[in-house]
């Protein structure tokens, strides 16, 4: 009686186990099937996408300065990829003679308001920070984002624009987190005038980095798309933003620069792995340096709680600015 009842049950099982695994796969192909599109809006479409600013509608000083800001500025710029942007850029001021010129970069999707307490620690060490709202962020116009393939003659732009008004003082470095990080070192190799990158959390290339994105996000499902269709993705990112994705590249930038490049990264971070910033130390040994930061994951690691950016990545500007 019990082997019938056990024989009985089993066709039951078998169907049920059938229905998940069909509906397991009809889920994955939806995904695979919509994931191109999917993927690539998620990469490509700037958080300012549509919007347009005005300098007239911009915050007042008695606002900024209250956050510690010495001048706000509106500039508009033109890259080589040909689109326009109005980026709005915070001045934090050192108390003596600037001795030299930080860019201060942030991170994707957020704004310099984030980043203003690193500014204020930048201009300490008697540097002028400049902190531009990357395009498509904060109060910077923008319709797609281009990992850096695009945003680094913009920024460039931009600071030809600033020594036209006499606001870079000595050489220039830059300071970034994460995309402003990346953004950061192919601004390098367009830029000459860049002595020194301190890189925090950076990926080496916009193909290496969304995968983990991808997975990290979708932690089941995410492992079962093939890389292909995620590659689909980032074509379609291209295809969007009007940009070619293999030349959102620190990678490549990295070999195609003098600057001095510190990366700074997190052992524990599972949005970008510490392997990036090592692949990109590899590529230029002879101008870079590597601190890797016990516990430190993507987020925490701008808290600095070793102090690795506060000393050595002070001592970095100071050493080659």
């Amino acid at each position: 009686m019990m082997m019938q009842q056990r024989s009985a049950r089993r066709p039951w099982v078998v169907r049920i186990g059938m229905t998940v695994l069909l509906l397991s796969v009809a889920v994955v192909a939806t995904v695979a099937y919509l994931g191109r599109d999917w993927i690539g809006n998620g990469i490509a479409a700037a958080p300012n996408a549509g919007r347009t600013f005005r300098f007239e509608d911009d915050p007042q000083p008695a606002d900024f300065r209250a956050l510690g800001i010495d001048e706000q500025l509106r500039v508009d710029v033109v890259g080589t990829c040909g689109r326009k942007a109005s980026l709005s850029v915070w001045l934090v001021e050192p108390k003596t003679a600037p001795r030299g010129t930080v860019f201060v970069l942030h991170g994707v999707r957020s704004d310099k308001y984030w980043l203003k307490g690193l500014a204020t620690q930048v201009a300490q060490q008697g540097y002028r920070a400049v902190l531009p709202d990357l395009p498509g962020h904060g109060r910077s116009s923008g319709d797609w984002l281009t990992y850096g393939a695009c945003e680094a003659s913009e920024l460039k732009a931009l600071l030809d624009e600033l020594t036209k008004q006499g606001r870079v003082s000595g050489q220039v470095g830059v300071v970034g987190l994460s995309y402003g990080a990346a953004v950061g070192i192919q601004f390098a190799a367009v830029e000459p005038r860049i002595r020194a990158v301190v890189a925090i959390a950076p990926f080496s290339s916009l193909r290496t980095v969304v995968p983990g994105y991808v997975t990290h996000y979708l932690p089941v499902i995410g492992q079962l798309i093939p890389d292909s269709f995620v590659q689909q993705g980032v074509d379609r990112a291209g295809s969007l933003g009007n940009f070619e994705p293999n030349a959102a590249s620190p990678l490549s930038a990295i070999s195609r620069t003098s600057a001095q490049v510190l990366f700074i990264h997190g052992l524990a971070d599972d949005h970008i792995a510490a392997a990036q910033s090592r692949a990109l130390h590899a590529a230029a040994p002879s101008h870079s340096e590597l601190v890797l930061v016990e516990g430190d994951d993507h987020f925490s690691i701008v808290g600095d709680r070793t102090h690795a950016i506060q000393v050595r990545g002070m001592q970095w500007l100071q050493r080659w600015l």
